[in-house]
């Protein structure tokens, strides 16, 4: 089962609520050449569309992948949030091109995406989140074209951002989701949420 919410302008969730979650994206969205157009005031409420699925596996592998291998297969994980243009499905099946998801960036007005997967081989839950601009400079120093929202493990040395697995934040992400319309949440394997085009 599939159940999706689209909130409009009226129903827009306040700055103060969303700015947890775009913690640093706001001069990204704002800088020059990155792509973006009628990008909305950080003060505006933010309108979204949320995509809850229900009876998936979630999003399977490892997490740390971040290049495709030969040896590693039905990475569901990386296929989704790290891997352009790949997929681990069949000549047969719908969504093999790996290009799908897509929409949800571009539905966006500021291209932007979370994904909160609950993981049937190892129950975690997963919150990661995925903004994708033009490469850009802000104050003379090079960015390239994605951001994220997720976590940098200490002391790895490694700028691989990683899915958020704090149990307080994911909590929050969903009361936070629960209190907009999303009421069924908890029960669903895979989410997305995307601010959306006005």
């Amino acid at each position: 089962m599939v159940r999706i919410l689209v909130s409009g302008k009226e129903q827009g969730l306040q700055p103060n609520r969303v700015a947890p979650y775009f913690e640093g994206l706001w001069e990204h969205v704002m800088a020059e050449g990155n792509g973006l157009r009628d990008v909305p005031a950080n003060s505006e409420p933010c309108s979204y569309l949320v995509i809850e699925d229900f009876g998936t596996l979630g999003l399977l592998g490892d997490t740390s992948q971040w290049q495709p291998t030969l040896e590693i297969k039905n990475n569901h994980f990386f296929n989704f949030f790290r891997a352009e243009g790949r997929s681990d499905k069949g000549e047969d099946q719908r969504g093999r091109w790996g290009l799908g998801k897509r929409v949800f960036q571009r539905s966006s007005n500021i291209s932007t995406f979370f994904g909160l997967t609950v993981r049937s081989d190892d129950k975690h839950r997963l919150l990661m989140g995925q903004t994708v601009l033009k490469s850009h400079h802000i104050n003379n120093e090079y960015y390239s074209p994605d951001g994220w929202f997720g976590s940098l493990p200490e002391g790895s040395g490694d700028n691989l951002v990683m899915p958020v697995e704090d149990k307080a934040l994911i909590e929050t992400f969903i009361v936070f989701l629960i209190s907009s319309g999303a009421k069924t949440i908890r029960a669903c394997q895979s989410l997305f949420l995307g601010t959306i085009r006005s």
